[in-house]
């Protein structure tokens, strides 16, 4: 066979490689907006008892979780396209450069490979994560139906949905009367529905104004003012044990004291590595004796090198909940 004619055979050969990829890849996308479709209409059907909460959810800003999986799906359409095109713009060099056929043929077999993997994973994902999300959210309806439809969304950098049922479930469990949260948000409305039944105190604590600000003007506007307290507490250097990190100011937390719930969402992992860290050594005397401390975004190896650091230093305590969601909980061992 001449040059030409070999040359002619392996890119006829990439182009059908690249229609069953195209082809593969909107096949999966279909079934993937038809099953959100499903998923979509059951939710809405199965809320339509729960009053205000379930209306809140067709507004537009409150299908976040739909639109997002929507968003990721279009992402990998893309990301696929792309990876297409690189196929053929490398094939088509070694075509070009050298006419070797084994080469050609392991191009092909590993990108193949690799696109088809980089597609099954991203769609099963973002499946699987959108799925567990609508499904807490479904499960939190009957459990807050005096909640306000203007609460803040899920997701994003605030809880997602599943760590929130997960959230609710230690409150309930737990009823505490002294609950100290730092890094506030989303979060702190949420556990103030929860929380006023049973007159908890709740002290926010945030080291900017503007997250502050808003945390303070969510609070008013859901009529919390008198059971939450939003506190500034500027970063500052910290040294434990031998290590320096930026914490919240220490004099903003001097009053505190008997404090039975720890909610660890700040500071952000970009002001420092193991930026939470700080958390248990600076709160521990400040703990009642039945304290439980929470630390979200224990997905993050750094947040697990936390949990492991409490563990060792404070032999007292014990995960009691891990791998439910993204919170890791510390309870004292009985």
């Amino acid at each position: 066979m001449s040059f030409e004619a070999l040359r002619q055979e392996v890119l006829s050969k990439i182009e059908l490689l690249s229609s069953s990829v195209d082809l593969a890849t909107k096949s999966i996308l279909e079934t993937t907006r038809a099953q959100t479709k499903i998923l979509e209409a059951k939710f809405l059907s199965s809320t339509e008892e729960s009053g205000p909460v379930a209306a809140s959810f067709n507004e537009p800003d409150s299908s976040i979780k739909i639109e997002a999986l929507n968003n990721s799906i279009n992402a990998i359409e893309t990301a696929i396209k792309n990876e297409i095109n690189l196929i053929r713009i490398e094939l088509s060099q070694i075509i070009n450069s050298e006419p070797d056929v084994e080469k050609i043929t392991a191009v092909m077999a590993r990108e193949a490979l690799q696109t088809r993997r980089q597609l099954r994973r991203h769609v099963t994902d973002t499946v699987r994560d959108s799925t567990r999300q609508v499904e807490a959210i479904a499960k939190l309806m009957p459990r807050l139906r005096e909640v306000n439809p203007l609460i803040p969304p899920t997701g994003g950098f605030a809880l997602d949905a599943q760590a929130l049922l997960h959230l609710i479930d230690i409150l309930e469990r737990e009823r505490p009367s002294v609950l100290v949260e730092f890094g506030g948000g989303t979060s702190t409305i949420w556990m103030a529905y929860i929380c006023r039944k049973y007159n908890t105190r709740i002290i926010s604590i945030d080291h900017l104004e503007l997250y502050l600000g808003q945390t303070e003007r969510e609070v008013a506007r859901h009529g919390f003012s008198d059971m939450v307290e939003c506190r500034l507490a500027p970063l500052e250097p910290l040294e434990i044990d031998g290590t320096e990190y930026s914490w919240y100011s220490l004099s903003t937390l001097s009053d505190l004291a008997d404090v039975d719930f720890l909610f660890i969402d700040g500071p952000p992992e970009s002001t420092g590595p193991n930026a939470r860290r700080p958390a248990m050594h600076v709160m521990i005397e400040k703990l009642s004796s039945s304290a439980v401390v929470v630390l979200d975004d224990t997905h993050r190896e750094s947040e697990q090198d936390t949990i492991r650091n409490w563990i060792s230093a404070y032999s007292g305590f014990e995960v009691v909940d891990e791998h439910l969601s993204r919170l890791t909980v510390l309870a004292p061992k009985a």
